[in-house]
């Protein structure tokens, strides 16, 4: 029904994606062609695993919470070595975070944010990879970006390209909870960096909902966001 093509189109979240661009990829990737993917229970029982293997005191270090930290991690783009270690705790948690990458890299398996973290390395550190991706996907568009992380984010600007046009769809409500401050801040830098610019519009509800959007900027103009005035509709 739609006047183009859309068999080239790749539709889906930021770990499915993620899935389908290092099984493409997984030489390159360095995995094994069949890699598994860990979910959130089957992360903690490896954990839990390396736990016990290495005599780790579990009530010092819950798994958990090592689940937690591994994860956190890796949202921000970190691997061990680039762990900030302020302290004693920290250095152990950064070994044992060291610990599970050897382990889930033995084993052949990827947890949700190897996914993201890896594809996002391939991309970095491929320059012809990346060019190509870049070229094949002209247009991106997100949903829901307010609960977009820092490399998810860093992930869509190596996917767009100089001459890509991007659209990040999502609620400003969302982003004045705990959650998600950061993504607010991430939207205005994937603005600031890219060509498109932040239109913005607000009503006065009971939910104090809000909306945003973001649509491609004239080239005449590639530096800076063009602000839209915020707007509160008419009373009925």
């Amino acid at each position: 029904m739609l006047p183009v093509n859309v068999r080239g189109m790749w539709i889906g979240t930021f770990h499915g994606l993620c899935n389908r661009f290092l099984r493409a990829h997984w030489k390159l990737a360095n995995l094994p062609q069949a890699f598994q993917i860990l979910d959130t229970q089957d992360q903690l029982s490896a954990v839990k695993r390396l736990v016990k293997q290495y005599n780790i005191d579990d009530e010092r270090f819950p798994p958990k919470q090592l689940q937690w930290f591994i994860a956190g991690c890796k949202e921000d783009g970190q691997r061990p070595k680039d762990v900030q270690v302020r302290d004693a705790e920290t250095r152990q948690k950064v070994e044992i975070y060291q610990l599970y990458e050897d382990q889930c890299q033995r084993e052949g398996v990827v947890d949700f944010g190897e996914l993201m973290l890896r594809s996002y390395e391939l991309l970095r550190d491929n320059d012809a990879l990346r060019e190509h991706y870049q070229q094949r996907f002209s247009h991106i568009l997100i949903d829901e970006f307010q609960d977009t992380n820092r490399l998810q984010y860093a992930w869509i600007k190596l996917l767009s390209g100089p001459s890509s046009s991007v659209l990040a769809v999502g609620t400003t409500t969302k982003a004045f909870t705990r959650f998600a401050v950061h993504a607010w801040a991430i939207w205005l830098t994937l603005c600031a960096s890219t060509r498109c610019a932040i239109k913005s519009s607000l009503s006065k509800t009971t939910a104090a909902t809000a909306t945003s959007w973001i649509r491609p900027m004239s080239s005449s103009n590639t530096t800076k966001p063009v602000w839209a005035k915020t707007c509160t509709p008419p009373k009925a």
